[in-house]
């Protein structure tokens, strides 16, 4: 017990005893029920080291994350280009199964408002052209975004190419 629990106390013996003309005396038994009642009303709560360490922890995890998030993130632009390449060359296979469909209008710049290919549909900012000859056909799709990392680039396939800082994948019929 405290200074102030004592202070609390005499001056609660002191009014006490003012209204009941009593004298202020001393009892043990007083003293531990207000004793008691004090500590039931502590207000709960976290200490500001307990709030610090809780802090720390989330900011550690964050360094973590975040930049492994960005990684996975830049990692799909990648793979939409590779998608929009599967896309196209599905899109020629298709084209080339009807009989009629010998010849093939070569270059073609997608997307396109015009002809066969117009149900074609790229991801995001992403551009493809069609070259070649019928017997050799290459689809090549630039990632529009210029997200795709270099590492992904340079661990994929051989047909990543990088250009002026930008990444293509060209697919050719070819191989």
């Amino acid at each position: 017990m405290n200074v102030r629990h004592y202070i609390d106390f005499f001056a609660y013996k002191a009014f006490r005893s003012s209204y009941h003309h009593e004298s202020i005396g001393f009892n043990y038994k007083e003293v531990k029920s207000l004793q008691s009642s004090r500590q039931g009303n502590k207000e709960g709560g976290f200490t500001l080291i307990e709030l610090m360490i809780v802090i720390a922890i989330i900011g550690i995890l964050a360094a973590v994350a975040v930049p492994n998030f960005i990684s996975y993130r830049d990692k799909a632009y990648c793979s939409a280009v590779e998608k929009d390449v599967r896309t196209i060359m599905g899109t020629l296979s298709d084209y080339f199964a009807v009989p009629s469909h010998t010849t093939l209008p070569i270059p073609i710049s997608l997307p396109t408002t015009s002809g066969y290919f117009t149900t074609i549909s790229l991801s995001g900012s992403n551009t493809a052209s069609i070259t070649g000859s019928v017997s050799n056909i290459c689809v090549t799709v630039r990632d529009g975004s210029s997200r795709c990392p270099d590492d992904y680039g340079r661990a994929g396939s051989p047909h990543w190419i990088k250009v002026d800082g930008i990444w293509y994948m060209k697919k050719c019929s070819g191989y």
